[in-house]
């Protein structure tokens, strides 16, 4: 059973969609879309977790490290309404930034919903 992400990023976030969408062009110019498959609008977060203690930061650098971008984990982001359950996520992108002499840590992350 994945995790539950247990730290709680900035409340300035940016979520995008890609809809997965498969197009059929005709010589005049006209074109057909349709969706690929159930899942193929799935989320895509860039969050940060700024000025965190050093002891902070590597909680939350390590639990990203531990999934090594392929172990999916939960996370529930402010813009989900209560009622929805949390999603599925994937880490593959994550990095911090040392400030103030390296007694407070940036961390930076990337998280991308999937489907089991």
């Amino acid at each position: 059973m994945p995790l539950m992400f247990p730290y709680t990023p900035d409340d300035s976030y940016s979520v995008s969609n890609k809809p997965r969408v498969r197009r059929l062009q005709f010589g005049d110019g006209e074109e057909q879309r349709a969706p690929t498959g159930l899942n193929h609008d799935l989320a895509t977060w860039n969050l940060s977790f700024v000025e965190k203690t050093t002891a902070v930061a590597t909680l939350i650098f390590d639990f990203l490290k531990a999934r090594k971008g392929v172990e999916p984990f939960y996370f529930r982001p402010a813009d989900l309404p209560i009622s929805d359950p949390p999603r599925l996520v994937v880490c593959e992108e994550y990095g911090k930034q040392f400030v103030h002499s390296n007694t407070v840590v940036t961390v930076t992350a990337t998280f991308r919903e999937v489907v089991r």
